[in-house]
């Protein structure tokens, strides 16, 4: 069975193998959007809580001069487990990196928006890409 990694919101983060917590056990599935639902081959693998901020950039409209909107550019967070031990990072990518170094990049599957016309942290479902040990 493959693992997946579903990212719910600055503060959760339902995560595949990136740090090499075998001891950790599989995290209870997180209650998401049929859109988001991943594969039936797949499963979280870690859940951490995530500390940090979304980057947005106030850029032109495309075709409408004087129009300006936000673009999302990057996150940066701290990430930890329930308990509050540091786990790693999250960072443009989107990628997640353990506290020994070791790096998942992801590839984004599928989103929901919420619903307010401001920019907000969407839900995401993201796959494995790429993983490097440390």
């Amino acid at each position: 069975m493959r693992r997946t990694l579903a990212r719910l919101s600055s503060i959760t983060v339902a995560a595949l193998g990136a740090f090499g917590c075998a001891s950790i056990g599989n995290p209870t599935p997180p209650t998401v959007p049929a859109n988001l639902q991943p594969p039936n081959d797949e499963e979280p693998f870690l859940e951490t809580q995530a500390t940090g901020v979304q980057i947005y950039e106030c850029v032109p409209k495309s075709g409408q001069a004087g129009s300006y909107e936000w673009v999302f550019r990057a996150p940066e967070a701290a990430l930890a487990d329930r308990t509050g031990r540091n786990l790693g990072k999250h960072y443009a990518g989107p990628t997640w990196e353990g506290t020994d170094g070791s790096r998942v990049l992801g590839e984004l599957r599928a989103r929901e928006y919420s619903p307010v016309s401001l920019p907000s942290i969407s839900k995401k479902r993201i796959c494995l890409k790429l993983n490097r040990s440390a």
